[in-house]
């Protein structure tokens, strides 16, 4: 009876821990009649599932009860609860062997992807295993708090980090659309993309002075930047070369952006990234900007509640509301309601 009762209770707790992890092959998530499981720190997925994923064909042998995948003349043999298998013909001990759950074969994924010559990450915060096959290779930038990742680390002057295929997709990040989306074949952005300043042309030359001109007197985002030079009947091509060439840092735009609105009027911290955003910095550059103007939220706070008791009444509660409303934090709400006699 107690080993019944054990071995059933280890079959909830995998089948618990199994639903908890995704698999990516490049960035596609890997859908699988069983899910993937962590046995012994290893993550274990179906044998057909992983081997066709990275576009390898698979065979199985029932009476030696034995996988075999081939790709690109690559041949992987695996036999369930055997810790040896085999990369053309030489044996590699496992430390978790293939096995059965749920009258599935799950292999170890990165034993497989390794030996067929991929690279295989792993996310602990999301329990995502990420294999990179065809953009094997590829460098990918995030910021913590955006939306997107990057094959460039300069993308839009932004301030990335370099992450992990595993980071990217476990928190569901989305391609950039200038440096992942416009790249064929997974190629990060060349020199070649756009001419160098010594083989512009005349527009182009012109669209850059303007550019620089204009960022003497106040910031711009990427894309507002070539909004205003489209505005004065540049061509859409000249005004992305200038933007390209121009030399701007986009966080440090979002930072002096940010000091001039605080300027005119106060903002909150949520409210001033989305006034970055309308003015179509990035979600990542508005963040950046945001945390280099050096605000004080709580002394803003007081401003702006002070601005809002010159023009009507409040009571103390429909204040504190107010101010949160304008995506201030409670206690910087009630900070700036007692700085105003409440």
């Amino acid at each position: 009876m107690k080993r019944i009762i054990t071995a059933f209770i280890a079959c909830m707790l995998l089948t618990c821990t199994a639903g908890a992890v995704d698999l990516y092959v490049d960035t596609n998530k890997v859908a699988t009649d069983t899910p993937p499981a962590i046995v012994e720190g290893r993550t274990l997925v179906p044998v057909r599932a992983i081997f066709e994923a990275i576009g390898a064909t698979v065979e199985w042998d029932n009476s030696t009860r034995t996988a075999t995948g081939e790709k690109d003349g690559t041949i992987v043999s695996i036999q369930i609860d055997n810790t040896t298998a085999y990369v053309n013909g030489e044996a590699r001990t496992l430390d978790v062997p293939a096995q059965l759950i749920n009258n599935r074969t799950m292999v170890p994924a990165r034993f497989i992807s390794e030996a067929m010559g991929c690279d295989v990450t792993w996310y602990q915060n999301t329990q995502t295993a990420a294999v990179a096959d065809k953009i094997k290779g590829q460098h990918i930038y995030v910021t913590k708090t955006g939306k997107r990742y990057h094959f460039s680390g300069t993308c839009n002057g932004g301030t990335y980090y370099e992450a992990t295929l595993a980071e990217a997709m476990g928190r569901g990040l989305e391609p950039c659309d200038k440096c992942v989306l416009t790249i064929d074949n997974s190629v990060p952005p060349t020199s070649e993309t756009t001419p160098p300043a010594s083989e512009a042309t005349q527009g182009q030359r012109n669209a850059l002075n303007s550019a620089k001109s204009y960022l003497g007197i106040m910031a711009f985002s990427y894309d507002g930047l070539i909004k205003q030079l489209e505005y004065e009947k540049y061509t859409h091509d000249d005004a992305v070369y200038a933007a390209d060439h121009c030399g701007a840092d986009w966080s440090s735009q979002a930072g002096k952006k940010a000091k001039s609105y605080l300027e005119i009027m106060p903002f909150s911290y949520a409210g001033l990234i989305k006034q970055l955003e309308f003015d179509e910095f990035t979600h990542e550059q508005a963040v950046c900007g945001v945390e280099q103007c050096g605000a004080d939220w709580n002394a803003q706070a007081a401003k702006k509640a002070k601005s809002y008791l010159e023009l009507m009444s409040f009571s103390r509660d429909s204040l504190i509301e107010q101010l949160k409303f304008d995506g201030y934090t409670h206690d910087q709400a009630v900070y700036g309601a007692s700085q105003n006699g409440y």
